[in-house]
């Protein structure tokens, strides 16, 4: 072992006064202010944390995610709540950190030091989602070795029960470094010992969570849930790795791999060796499927993770002097490789790390110096995003009652006060699971649903929208009313009476297996709202390659009644669970469409793959349920509000449109006119004894004048009643060329032939179906 009593870093004053500044310097280096407010996906979940431990929200009941009661302190952003307690609480980090850093080092020497120092000052300490973990795997090393008192080891154990109430994952590698700590005591018979520490961290992690003001009943859901949310997000959320960091992070899982395998055969105490290598394996295997099953910007965090053993060697695992010289050349060239690795993970990452750690510590420095002008700033951030998000007419219409988020934004409802009631897995991406998307469903068909829901569709990661939260997104139109939209929100309100659920269970359509590749035709459910639950098994190598990497991607094809082709990706857990699969919802009109039992876009078959060279990674046909959804009519309101603002020059309205780019107005020849860029259509309901549908139509002068090239267009006026059909109008226009055809051209169509069925009111492109500069309008129609 290495020891560093005679051996200073800092020599000619017996290092004291270099200590010191070397701690600083790390308290400087870890401690960070909380974030400044935002609206989006992770400041959201971020800030809600503040929410629900101020609200003493039960966590296994209340809010099922991969954070415990304490999570706020990892997410640290800054809300309005608790701004003094999230500033002591990364001081406390800092200082604990620095200090079973420093402690770590000193039993070091020469370069070693310098490398380990370095390496954790310029990289473990700047990324803070592994600076936790890396803490408490330092932790872990330093009980095995149990070199101190009593005190210090219970000291060490009670910091990682703390630490396991912030995160899931911390509670997991946690746990492994006392399960193995315990083991080693009771293999050497310290059983007084290793009992005391099994104690201390169970006693330590519930007395934790009943400060936080949580039932200790709750323990067993909320690791179940804790434990659905991590294993869904391995199958649900990983990306595509790009190849030049994954080649990097083998080798140096490779290096790290045969290190333990030589350790474990060179060390002299085997038992020693083994509680080693498990806690070392933990904390990689952690790492590696952190950083790379989402594969993103978390990749770098393997990588500095990575550093630990090897700029630690030989001191953290205490390994003997047999093969060092080796192992130095060999972990040098992993380490530069890691170090390249970070650099190809997350761009300059490598070339700015110094920069990086200096302006951290500047800023803490000068945020610290003026506290009082530091908060001003926090607050006039503050103050800005909830007037970005303001919503004073959905305020007006909620007051105190209760109200929850679907979609990522729940920032929104921290910032206009509402009384906010989040369902268990309170953010619409992370229900990865059919647990986590019954317990959703169980508490919005129960009594204490929300008086309120506020929609925004969201999703990630080519996924079709209804996929997350399926449940709920399903339950939405029979359990509540749409209200009104405001700044791309829609409010929901909860109808009155008892709801039973099982009047909307799915009609069982179709049971059948589907190879992988084959398509799946849909044209005898035309008309319907189709539920689909989808299932497809790992082989033995896929569920391996899943659980030591990621799953291969699986993909959804549909095509629709226009032949057009949409590719999503499939996670296979919430296929399993099931969602809407016809109509094909990909934003609030299309759901509102759905919840209105109306569709502008039917499925008409689907088709579920695979890269061929990645089959037989899966085992046997796709399985696949379909059912029918009962019909709903929860969002009339919106499509009334809609036409009012849409076509105010009307005097009858639409009960169904479409057009090639999005509807404006505009005023021709003094009357205000809406623009249906062709090609559009626009469907009537012609009411009985309806006698003549007027109106006028014609082209914006910008299509035409000042450069505009339009090449005309089609206007044509046809009738339907399901069996027959006839064209009542038809006229082409060709504003460029011919003078008469310009300005507003009035029309007049006699009905009183006809009976019921419906209008439609279509403008086609001009020749070669030439679509550029087609400004087409309507106004003024009118059916009487």
């Amino acid at each position: 072992m290495d020891s560093p009593k005679e051996d200073s870093l800092f020599p000619n004053a017996k290092a004291s006064l270099g200590w010191v500044l070397l701690f600083l310097l790390f308290v400087l280096g870890i401690f960070s202010y909380p974030y400044y407010p935002l609206v989006d996906l992770d400041p959201s979940w971020r800030m809600a944390y503040g929410y629900f431990f101020q609200q003493k929200l039960q966590f296994g009941r209340d809010i099922v995610f991969n954070y415990g009661p304490l999570g706020f302190i990892m997410g640290k952003t800054y809300s309005g709540l608790q701004f003094a307690s999230l500033i002591f609480s990364q001081l406390a980090l800092a200082v604990l950190g620095a200090w079973v850093i420093l402690r770590e080092g000193r039993r070091m020497r020469g370069l070693t030091r310098w490398a380990f120092f370095l390496g954790l000052l310029c990289f473990g300490v700047t990324y803070e989602d592994a600076l936790q973990i890396l803490v408490i795997a330092l932790i872990g090393f330093q009980l095995l070795r149990r070199e101190d008192k009593t005190f210090l080891t219970t000291f060490f154990t009670l910091v990682l029960a703390v630490l396991s109430v912030i995160k899931f994952t911390n509670f997991m590698l946690a746990s492994v470094v006392t399960v193995t700590v315990v083991g080693l005591d009771l293999w050497r018979g310290r059983r007084r010992e290793g009992w005391l520490i099994a104690a201390t961290f169970l006693g330590g992690f519930i007395a934790t969570w009943i400060a936080c003001g949580q039932n200790p009943l709750n323990l067993p859901a909320y690791l179940r849930g804790s434990w659905e949310i991590s294993d869904g997000y391995n199958a649900t959320m990983g990306i595509t790795t790009p190849w030049p960091p994954l080649w990097k992070a083998l080798i140096v899982l490779g290096v790290i791999g045969g290190y333990l395998l030589l350790h474990l055969k060179l060390n002299p105490d085997k038992p020693r060796a083994v509680a080693n290598a498990l806690v070392l394996a933990a904390f990689i295997f952690l790492n590696w499927k952190h950083g790379f099953v989402r594969a993103d910007g978390h990749m770098i965090g393997f990588f500095f993770c990575a550093l630990l053993p090897l700029t630690a060697y030989p001191s953290l695992l205490d390994d003997p002097p047999r093969c060092r010289r080796l192992h130095y050349a060999v972990f040098l060239m992993a380490g530069i490789i890691s170090l390249w690795g970070i650099e190809v993970s997350l761009y300059h990452a490598m070339r700015s790390c110094f920069g990086i750690i200096e302006t951290k510590i500047w800023s803490n420095l000068e945020r610290t110096i003026d506290p009082t002008g530091t908060k001003r700033i926090y607050d006039a951030r503050l103050l800005a995003v909830r007037e970005s998000i303001n919503l004073p007419l959905t305020r007006a219409v909620v007051g105190k009652a209760s109200i929850d988020v679907l979609g990522f934004e729940q920032a929104t409802a921290l910032f206009n006060d509402f009384n906010y009631k989040p369902r268990p897995i309170f953010q619409s991406y992370s229900v990865f699971t059919p647990y986590l998307a019954h317990l959703n469903g169980r508490y919005f068909e129960g009594d204490t649903a929300p008086d309120y829901v506020l929609l925004k569709l969201q999703t990630l990661d080519e996924r079709m929208p209804m996929m997350d939260d399926s449940e709920v997104l399903r339950l939405l139109p029979y359990r509540y009313d749409f209200v009104h939209s405001e700044r791309g929100y829609q409010l929901w309100r909860r109808l009155e009476g008892k709801f039973d659920p099982a009047t909307i269970t799915p009609k069982p359509l179709l049971t059948t297996d589907l190879a992988l590749g084959d398509t799946l035709p849909l044209d005898a459910y035309a008309g319907k709202k189709i539920w689909a639950r989808i299932e497809l098994k790992h082989s033995l190598l896929g569920w391996l390659q899943s659980f030591l990497y990621k799953p291969t991607p699986v993909r959804l094809t549909i095509k629709d009644a226009n032949g057009i082709e949409s590719t999503y990706r499939l996670p296979l857990p919430i296929a399993r669970n099931g969602f809407v699969i016809s109509p094909v919802i990909e934003d609030l009109h299309s759901y509102n469409l759905f919840a209105n039992s109306r569709s502008n876009r039917e499925a008409r078959s689907l088709l579920i793959g695979v890269e061929p060279a990645n089959r037989y990674l899966f085992s046997g046909p796709v399985h696949i349920e379909l059912g029918e959804l009962p019909p709903s009519h929860a969002a009339s309101r919106f499509f009334s509000q809609q036409l009012n603002e849409n076509f105010p020059m009307f005097r009858t309205f639409p009960v169904q449109f479409e057009a090639h780019a999005k509807l404006s107005r505009g005023i021709i020849d003094g009357k205000e006119i809406v623009v249906l860029h062709a090609p559009s259509e626009m469907i009537f309901n012609l009411p009985p004894k309806a006698q003549v549908l007027s109106g006028s139509f014609g082209f914006l002068p910008g299509a035409y004048r000042d450069g505009g090239g339009t090449n005309g267009a089609e206007f044509i006026v046809q009738w339907s009643n399901g069996v027959e059909q006839a064209v009542l109008f038809r006229r082409s226009l060709d504003p460029a060329n011919v003078p008469t055809d310009r300005g507003l051209q009035n029309f007049s169509i006699p009905l009183k032939d006809l009976s019921g069925g419906q209008l439609s009111l279509r403008i086609d492109p001009g020749q070669d179906n030439n679509v550029a500069w087609d400004w087409t309008c309507w106004t003024g129609i009118e059916i009487k």
